[in-house]
């Protein structure tokens, strides 16, 4: 997911998975989401699930606080 918004490739190949699981009605969640702009990205491609430092870093031994990125 690392620059998903910047890879033409990385790109082809997330939609083509998109596309796939949609026809089978399996849902899609991205994980290791760490920038807004791969997250706006993932959103325009319809993905509604994620999962990232983004939104909230790991935490050893608690709950981490969530945010949610504004979009520009």
């Amino acid at each position: 997911i690392r620059n998903i918004h910047q890879d033409g490739p990385r790109q082809s190949i997330v939609q083509a998975i998109i596309k796939c699981c949609t026809s089978l009605e399996i849902a899609v969640s991205a994980v290791g989401v760490e920038r807004a702009e791969e997250w706006m990205w993932l959103e325009s491609a319809g993905i509604s699930q994620f999962q990232g430092n983004l939104f909230a870093g790991a935490r050893l031994g608690g709950l981490p606080a969530v945010a949610w990125p504004e979009k520009k």
